[in-house]
């Protein structure tokens, strides 16, 4: 990843398992009910601000075990 990308990527994909894993574990321990959205969001706003940097420091260290599981991707050249 390269540029702003390899800084955004990562808060999309906190904010978006974020919004998913607060719903589905208050769901879990709380139930569905008239109540749920408030719980669900309120869930949320405390989980957001710690799922963001904690993705962000656990970036580099993703990044190494995803390429040695898979193999480091080819060196990118510059094209004229």
């Amino acid at each position: 990843m390269q540029g702003a990308t390899r800084f955004v990527f990562p808060i999309v994909m906190a904010v978006i398992m974020s919004f998913v894993m607060s719903a589905v574990i208050t769901a879990i321990n709380t139930g569905i009910d008239g109540g749920f959205a408030l719980r669900w969001l309120t869930a949320w706003s405390i989980a957001l601000p710690i799922a963001v940097p904690a993705v962000l420091l656990a970036h580099p260290l993703a990044l190494r075990v995803t390429h040695a599981l898979v193999g480091k991707p080819p060196e990118r050249t510059e094209e004229a």
